[in-house]
């Protein structure tokens, strides 16, 4: 007897999204900035969630639910909902996300939960693929980046109150 084993990759945060009530226990979006449709990609900072950790985020701003462009969202290659957002009577909800490839606007599916908290959403998102992919917020919003050197300092002026 021959026995084969196949591997199936699920691109799927919803097992890292288990514990508690999204609206309670959602973190800010892992770097906000330049996320918004207006915002093209910049090779000098090129964020990308390729290292965001699974699980669940909030957001004011609601996932881009229309195809953008390559080289938008501050990425090369912009992830937006391939759905509709939910009301708040919906409770919590999968819907398919897709990053913008070279010859279309799906060229790969993500699957994401969401849920409306009042005045924010939350997501629970998986780690992407590659760099430079990200989640698209919304079609207008600020394309500036922090001062890393700045963010760093502040950083370490934290951590030192604590001590």
């Amino acid at each position: 007897m021959i026995l084969f084993v196949v591997f199936i990759e699920i691109e799927d945060a919803s097992h890292h999204c288990i514990d508690g009530d999204p609206c309670f226990v959602a973190k800010e979006m892992y770097q906000p900035y330049a996320r918004a449709e207006v915002c093209v990609f910049n090779s000098q900072h090129a964020p990308c969630d390729r290292y965001l950790t699974p699980g669940w985020y909030k957001s004011d701003e609601p996932l881009l639910d229309r195809c953008p462009d390559l080289l938008r969202c501050g990425a090369v290659y912009p992830v937006w909902l391939n759905a509709s957002l939910p009301n708040a009577t919906d409770g919590t909800v999968s819907r398919k996300t897709c990053r913008v490839g070279f010859n279309n606007c799906c060229s790969k599916e993500y699957e994401i939960k969401i849920k409306l908290c009042g005045s924010f959403y939350a997501f629970c998102f998986p780690s992407l693929d590659s760099c430079s992919e990200r989640f698209c917020f919304g079609r207008n919003g600020s394309c500036e980046y922090p001062d890393v050197k700045l963010h760093h300092r502040l950083q370490i002026a934290r951590k030192l109150k604590r001590i």
